[in-house]
């Protein structure tokens, strides 16, 4: 199959490759597991022409159909897909019904992931959009990788976008290596997610206060001198000065812009999540409605880091007071 997939589902809009089964709605493990294509990774001896036991290396094994997975030494202790998919719930505060897209890559599917959709969505007065929130767990049974747990911008549904999701820089990730101790590990890492997205909460409540909060132009290029300079030299910097003046038509003309949100510190901040996300996200789906996406750039994945930067700054120009925002876990 193209896109190095073996099997795949997903929620929402049809893959560009057209794989995969459509499921109606996010859907639990139980609903995905076998359309996707996980399956148990069992061990197996490996032996010499005369029948002697090899005794530090053993093979992996597919548990449904037997077909070969790679050879690991004796201490490989494998993570199954189901332990990912345990951690996933808990980061999801134990809702069930998560799973957007998941599926199985590569020779005998070797690879998987599951990109879970998490409880709970944002939502700030005047604006019509959406902001959601996503995590993406995902490892291969090859001896070499280990199992990855991160917040990301980007819609997984092949082998590229896999790639692009886990290069991404800026978000929260744990990477854990196929040991005795990797499941605990592993749901610990869901349950800090959890807690992480737990405080998403004062993002919305930050959001809702800043709409009420008039913002000037002045302002808005003070922010760019901050955050996009001009080095001091004589040399003409074209990326930067297009940087700079995307960022600062955007003050007032952002997707979605209304009359309530134009001039406002919420405002500016969409300025900047709007020139982020198109700096930065990466989804091979050019379908997917901004509802879902709004955002999302700036507050995971490589924009995360400018976003606190330019968030900070708002709230200290406009002399908010409040406990800074978990702004890097999800949108």
């Amino acid at each position: 199959m193209p896109a190095a997939i073996e099997k795949m589902v997903y929620a929402g809009d049809t893959p560009w490759h057209g794989l995969g089964t459509a499921i109606p709605r996010n859907g639990t493990w139980e609903e995905v597991r076998h359309a996707a294509g996980f399956y148990d990774v069992v061990e197996a001896q490996l032996s010499l022409p005369d029948g002697r036991i090899i005794p530090d290396r053993k093979a992996l094994c597919r548990g449904d159909d037997g077909r070969y997975l790679s050879t690991v030494g004796s201490d490989y202790c494998p993570l199954q897909f189901e332990a990912l998919a345990r951690a996933g719930i808990i980061a999801a505060h134990n809702v069930e019904a998560i799973w957007h897209t998941a599926g199985t890559l590569g020779p005998a599917g070797v690879r998987g992931w599951m990109l879970a959709e998490l409880p709970g969505v944002i939502r700030v007065r005047h604006d019509r959009t959406e902001i959601r929130k996503y995590v993406l767990l995902t490892t291969a049974h090859d001896g070499l990788s280990a199992a990855i747990l991160a917040n990301v911008a980007t819609r997984v549904v092949c082998r590229n976008t896999l790639g692009a999701a886990l290069k991404e820089r800026g978000g929260s990730r744990w990477t854990i290596r196929h040991t005795a101790n990797a499941e605990k590990r592993l749901e610990e890492a869901g349950r800090a997610f959890a807690y992480m997205t737990a405080e998403m909460a004062d993002f919305e409540q930050l959001c809702n206060v800043l709409v009420g909060e008039r913002y000037s132009e002045a302002q808005h290029l003070a922010d760019i001198d901050a955050i996009i300079p001009l080095p001091n030299d004589e040399k003409p910097h074209p990326k930067l000065k297009k940087a700079r003046e995307r960022v600062a038509a955007l003050f007032d003309t952002f997707q979605g812009v209304t009359p309530e949100l134009r001039g406002t510190a919420y405002g500016a901040f969409q300025a900047w999540t709007e020139y982020l996300r198109d700096k930065h996200l990466v989804d091979a789906a050019p379908e997917n409605p901004r509802t879902l996406r709004r955002a999302m750039a700036s507050t995971v994945g490589e924009g995360a880091n400018t976003a606190s930067t330019a968030l900070g700054r708002i709230i200290t120009q406009t002399r908010i007071y409040m406990r800074p925002p978990a702004v890097p876990v999800a949108a």
